[in-house]
């Protein structure tokens, strides 16, 4: 195990690839778990196109306002945090919803499908966005 001391905060490196900081007080975060391991800046507006991402090797543009991101590498399950938001400039509102009418995601290790629906009077219309910002919180396999 290595421990390295920089301005009063301890950073402690495991031989099992874990590192944790030592914050306020005597408190400490394992900064390998607070990653996201895969993000993604994406529009299916006018082109199914990455304009940055992390982790990603493609989209796949299912239909309208449905895109699939698929992941560079696995991560370990499919108990995964997705978060995120969409900027329409159709709606005036809008959100990210679950694909399926159970209202669960489909989450796989390799990828996630995600639906942009309308808000309002726009309640479940889906639809193509310019900016679909995305995130992945959990633990790759």
């Amino acid at each position: 195990m290595s421990v390295l001391e920089l301005n009063g905060r301890v950073f402690d490196a495991s031989t099992t690839g874990t590192l944790t900081l030592t914050g306020e007080g005597s408190a400490t975060t394992d900064v390998t778990q607070g990653l996201a391991k895969h993000w993604i800046l994406h529009q299916t507006k006018d082109a199914n196109t990455i304009h940055d991402s992390f982790n990603t090797s493609s989209v796949t543009d299912e239909a309208g306002g449905i895109f699939e991101p698929n992941f560079t590498s696995a991560m370990a399950s499919t108990n995964y945090l997705i978060i995120g938001g969409v900027n329409s400039g159709v709606f005036n509102g809008s959100t990210m919803n679950p694909s399926n009418a159970d209202n669960a995601y489909e989450t796989e290790t390799t990828k996630y499908e995600i639906c942009i629906r309308g808000v309002g009077g726009n309640v479940g219309t889906l639809y193509d966005c310019f900016r679909s910002p995305t995130a992945v919180h959990g633990d790759l396999a």
